[in-house]
Formats: structure tokens, C-alpha cells, sequence
């Protein structure tokens, strides 16, 4: 079978995600800790996007807040650290029973820290 067809039959996989806010509001402003967690069973594909989405373990930690800096404008901040572990997939076969050179992907880790600022206006 193509690629395509067979991955169609294998598309699927569970999605679990926990997420937490504690916030603390006061005055103009509102800040407290979040936690998240994802959970990916398997490898899967998503037909809207045309992409590979792998199956991971997820974990974050952090805090957020915003300021209300007018009646009109709120400034959203976020800093978290985030860790994700990957799984790979395994050397794809085509049609005609012939390994496809590199299109293994492998195991990955990550590590990193994610800060964000935004805001919103009222007209």
C-alpha cells in the first residue's frame, strides 16, 4: 500500500492534558503559579496541519500574571520552564517494499525555559 493509505489506518492516537492556575488578584493586577502536563500515547498525524505529531510526555511549570496598566489596556507576562520528551518513529517502507534512506526520526529531549508578554486593548 502507498504511504498515504497505510497511515490513514494508523492515525489516531490519545491526547491528555492537565493544567493548573492558582491566581491571586489584587488591586490592578492577578499572578500565580501553573503546572501543565501532556500526554501523547502514540505517533500520529494531523490531516488539517499536513504534520507528524509524535508521541511525548510533557511537563511545565510556572508562574503568570497580568496588570491592568488602564481601564482599557491589560498586560498579560509568563515565564515557564518546560520539559518534553519525544518518541521517534521507525524507518518508513514505500510501496515497493524499499527502505526510505533518513526518514527515521529520532528520540529527542527538551529542556528550556519559555517567556511570553502580551496584551489586550478595549476600544
Amino acid at each position: 500500500m502507498p504511504d498515504l493509505v497505510r497511515e490513514a489506518f494508523n492515525s489516531n492516537s490519545d491526547v491528555t492534558k492537565l493544567s493548573l492556575e492558582i491566581p491571586y488578584s489584587a488591586a490592578n493586577f492577578t499572578v500565580g503559579p501553573t503546572v501543565g502536563f501532556l500526554y501523547r500515547n502514540r505517533n500520529g498525524y494531523d490531516p488539517t496541519t499536513y504534520q507528524f505529531l509524535s508521541a511525548k510526555t510533557s511537563w511545565n511549570a510556572g508562574v503568570g500574571g497580568s496588570i491592568a496598566v488602564s481601564k482599557q489596556f491589560t498586560l498579560n507576562l509568563s515565564l515557564q520552564h518546560i520539559w518534553v520528551k519525544e518518541e521517534g518513529s521507525p524507518t518508513k517502507i514505500d510501496a515497493t517494499n524499499t527502505v526510505v534512506p533518513n526518514s527515521a526520526v529520532p528520540e529527542s529531549s527538551t529542556n528550556a525555559w519559555v517567556a511570553s508578554i502580551g496584551g489586550s486593548v478595549k476600544f
